[in-house]
Protein backbone atom coordinates (compact mmCIF):
# COMPACT_ATOMS: atom_id res chain seq x y z
CA UNK A 1 0.00 0.00 0.00
CA UNK A 2 3.04 2.29 0.78
CA UNK A 3 4.15 1.42 -2.73
CA UNK A 4 0.87 2.75 -4.17
CA UNK A 5 0.82 6.13 -2.30
CA UNK A 6 4.70 7.08 -3.11
CA UNK A 7 3.81 6.21 -6.71
CA UNK A 8 1.22 8.95 -6.28
CA UNK A 9 2.69 11.59 -5.20
CA UNK A 10 5.50 11.35 -7.71
CA UNK A 11 3.18 10.63 -10.87
CA UNK A 12 1.45 13.81 -9.62
CA UNK A 13 4.26 16.02 -8.41
CA UNK A 14 6.00 15.17 -11.63
CA UNK A 15 2.48 16.03 -13.34
CA UNK A 16 2.62 19.12 -11.47
CA UNK A 17 5.88 20.50 -12.48
CA UNK A 18 5.39 19.72 -16.29
CA UNK A 19 2.05 21.48 -16.19
CA UNK A 20 3.28 24.27 -14.57
CA UNK A 21 5.99 24.46 -17.31
CA UNK A 22 3.70 24.29 -19.90
CA UNK A 23 1.74 26.85 -17.99
CA UNK A 24 4.49 29.21 -18.29
CA UNK A 25 5.85 29.27 -21.49
CA UNK A 26 2.10 29.83 -22.71
CA UNK A 27 1.81 33.28 -20.46
CA UNK A 28 0.90 31.80 -17.28
CA UNK A 29 2.51 34.05 -14.00
CA UNK A 30 4.80 31.93 -11.92
CA UNK A 31 2.66 33.83 -8.84
CA UNK A 32 -0.44 32.89 -10.25
CA UNK A 33 0.47 29.07 -10.11
CA UNK A 34 2.15 29.61 -6.62
CA UNK A 35 6.05 29.17 -7.50
CA UNK A 36 7.82 27.69 -10.52
CA UNK A 37 8.05 24.18 -12.06
CA UNK A 38 10.98 22.95 -9.58
CA UNK A 39 9.37 24.58 -6.60
CA UNK A 40 5.92 22.99 -7.24
CA UNK A 41 7.71 19.66 -7.79
CA UNK A 42 9.91 19.97 -4.64
CA UNK A 43 6.82 21.27 -2.33
CA UNK A 44 4.29 18.56 -3.62
CA UNK A 45 7.91 15.68 -3.25
CA UNK A 46 7.22 17.06 0.59
CA UNK A 47 4.08 18.49 1.51
CA UNK A 48 1.83 16.70 -1.05
CA UNK A 49 -1.16 16.52 1.05
CA UNK A 50 -0.82 20.56 0.97
CA UNK A 51 0.63 21.60 -1.79
CA UNK A 52 -1.09 19.60 -4.70
CA UNK A 53 -4.75 20.44 -3.74
CA UNK A 54 -3.24 24.31 -3.46
CA UNK A 55 -1.45 23.93 -6.61
CA UNK A 56 -4.93 22.29 -8.30
CA UNK A 57 -6.55 25.84 -6.69
CA UNK A 58 -4.29 28.02 -8.28
CA UNK A 59 -4.44 26.21 -11.50
CA UNK A 60 -8.36 26.28 -11.81
CA UNK A 61 -8.38 29.70 -11.82
CA UNK A 62 -6.03 30.71 -14.72
CA UNK A 63 -7.80 32.11 -17.93
CA UNK A 64 -9.48 28.69 -20.02
CA UNK A 65 -6.71 29.86 -22.97
CA UNK A 66 -3.60 29.05 -20.88
CA UNK A 67 -4.58 25.91 -19.57
CA UNK A 68 -6.17 24.67 -23.09
CA UNK A 69 -3.82 21.67 -24.14
CA UNK A 70 -2.16 20.87 -20.67
CA UNK A 71 -4.66 18.62 -19.79
CA UNK A 72 -3.61 15.77 -22.31
CA UNK A 73 -0.39 15.28 -20.02
CA UNK A 74 -2.61 15.45 -17.05
CA UNK A 75 -4.59 11.98 -18.10
CA UNK A 76 -0.85 10.56 -19.63
CA UNK A 77 0.66 10.84 -16.16
CA UNK A 78 -2.28 10.02 -13.87
CA UNK A 79 -3.19 6.80 -16.67
CA UNK A 80 0.19 5.38 -16.04
CA UNK A 81 0.42 6.08 -12.46
CA UNK A 82 -2.69 4.31 -11.92
CA UNK A 83 -1.38 1.57 -14.42
CA UNK A 84 1.42 0.79 -12.87
CA UNK A 85 -0.03 0.63 -9.40
CA UNK A 86 -2.89 -2.14 -10.69
CA UNK A 87 0.73 -4.09 -11.68
CA UNK A 88 2.49 -4.20 -8.94
CA UNK A 89 -0.89 -4.60 -6.69
CA UNK A 90 -1.68 -7.65 -8.78
CA UNK A 91 1.97 -9.08 -9.52
CA UNK A 92 3.18 -8.54 -6.07
CA UNK A 93 2.21 -11.40 -3.12
CA UNK A 94 1.47 -9.70 -0.22
CA UNK A 95 1.21 -13.25 2.01
CA UNK A 96 4.55 -13.50 4.10
CA UNK A 97 5.53 -17.08 3.91
CA UNK A 98 5.01 -17.95 7.16
CA UNK A 99 1.49 -16.11 7.43
CA UNK A 100 0.37 -18.63 4.51
CA UNK A 101 0.89 -21.31 7.03
CA UNK A 102 -2.87 -20.03 9.07
CA UNK A 103 -4.03 -19.73 5.32
CA UNK A 104 -3.21 -23.34 4.22
CA UNK A 105 -4.28 -26.21 6.86
CA UNK A 106 -2.82 -27.85 9.58
CA UNK A 107 1.69 -27.58 8.50
CA UNK A 108 4.53 -28.99 9.98
CA UNK A 109 6.71 -27.30 11.37
CA UNK A 110 10.18 -28.87 12.62
CA UNK A 111 12.64 -27.10 15.15
CA UNK A 112 16.16 -27.93 15.07
CA UNK A 113 19.14 -26.50 17.37
CA UNK A 114 22.42 -27.97 17.07
CA UNK A 115 26.00 -26.69 18.21
CA UNK A 116 29.49 -26.66 17.76
CA UNK A 117 32.64 -26.18 20.19
CA UNK A 118 32.25 -27.63 23.91
CA UNK A 119 28.39 -26.98 23.62
CA UNK A 120 26.17 -29.57 25.07
CA UNK A 121 23.38 -28.07 26.12
CA UNK A 122 21.12 -24.93 25.63
CA UNK A 123 17.82 -23.37 27.05
CA UNK A 124 15.36 -23.62 24.37
CA UNK A 125 11.96 -21.64 23.59
CA UNK A 126 9.61 -22.30 20.81
CA UNK A 127 5.98 -21.97 20.03
CA UNK A 128 3.60 -24.55 19.53
CA UNK A 129 0.05 -24.81 18.32
CA UNK A 130 -1.10 -23.96 21.93
CA UNK A 131 1.22 -21.50 22.90
CA UNK A 132 5.09 -21.31 24.06
CA UNK A 133 7.22 -23.79 25.29
CA UNK A 134 10.46 -23.63 26.95
CA UNK A 135 12.90 -26.30 27.88
CA UNK A 136 15.83 -25.92 30.12
CA UNK A 137 19.53 -27.95 29.92
CA UNK A 138 18.61 -29.83 26.65
CA UNK A 139 21.17 -32.32 25.70
CA UNK A 140 21.97 -30.81 21.38
CA UNK A 141 21.62 -31.78 18.89
CA UNK A 142 18.00 -31.41 19.61
CA UNK A 143 14.97 -31.31 16.96
CA UNK A 144 11.41 -31.74 17.25
CA UNK A 145 8.26 -31.14 15.24
CA UNK A 146 4.58 -29.45 16.04
CA UNK A 147 1.51 -28.51 13.94
CA UNK A 148 -1.07 -25.95 13.82
CA UNK A 149 2.12 -22.93 14.39
CA UNK A 150 0.83 -20.39 13.39
CA UNK A 151 4.03 -18.29 14.04
CA UNK A 152 7.31 -20.18 14.49
CA UNK A 153 9.75 -19.14 16.49
CA UNK A 154 12.25 -20.74 18.04
CA UNK A 155 15.46 -19.07 20.31
CA UNK A 156 17.96 -20.91 21.64
CA UNK A 157 20.70 -20.26 24.07
CA UNK A 158 23.95 -21.97 24.26
CA UNK A 159 24.51 -22.54 28.01
CA UNK A 160 28.36 -23.20 28.03
CA UNK A 161 29.93 -20.03 29.00
CA UNK A 162 33.20 -21.62 26.69
CA UNK A 163 34.48 -18.87 23.79
CA UNK A 164 34.75 -20.50 20.38
CA UNK A 165 31.50 -22.53 20.61
CA UNK A 166 28.12 -21.59 18.26
CA UNK A 167 25.10 -22.40 18.21
CA UNK A 168 22.54 -22.99 15.59
CA UNK A 169 18.81 -23.09 15.20
CA UNK A 170 16.77 -23.91 12.56
CA UNK A 171 13.13 -23.98 11.34
CA UNK A 172 11.90 -26.30 8.90
CA UNK A 173 8.23 -25.53 7.39
CA UNK A 174 6.78 -27.83 5.52
CA UNK A 175 7.03 -27.27 1.79
CA UNK A 176 9.49 -23.74 2.07
CA UNK A 177 13.10 -23.48 2.62
CA UNK A 178 14.48 -23.74 6.12
CA UNK A 179 15.01 -20.38 8.36
CA UNK A 180 18.62 -20.72 9.95
CA UNK A 181 20.56 -18.81 11.94
CA UNK A 182 24.01 -19.03 14.17
CA UNK A 183 25.30 -17.30 16.88
CA UNK A 184 28.90 -17.22 18.19
CA UNK A 185 30.31 -17.09 21.75
CA UNK A 186 30.05 -17.85 25.40
CA UNK A 187 26.11 -18.04 26.22
CA UNK A 188 25.33 -17.24 22.44
CA UNK A 189 21.73 -16.81 21.12
CA UNK A 190 20.16 -17.92 18.47
CA UNK A 191 16.77 -16.72 17.08
CA UNK A 192 14.57 -17.96 13.70
CA UNK A 193 11.39 -16.49 13.13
Amino acid sequence: MLDLLLLLVLGSSIWAALDAQALISRGADKKNLGGGPAAIFIGCLLLWIVIFPYYLVKRSKLPASSTASSGIWGVLIVGSVIFVALYLVLTRSTTPVIASLTNSGPSTVTYTVSAAGSTHAAVITYETGSGEVQHTSVTLPYSVSVTNVSVPVLVAQNASGSSGTSITCEIDISGQAPIQNTSTGPYAVASCS
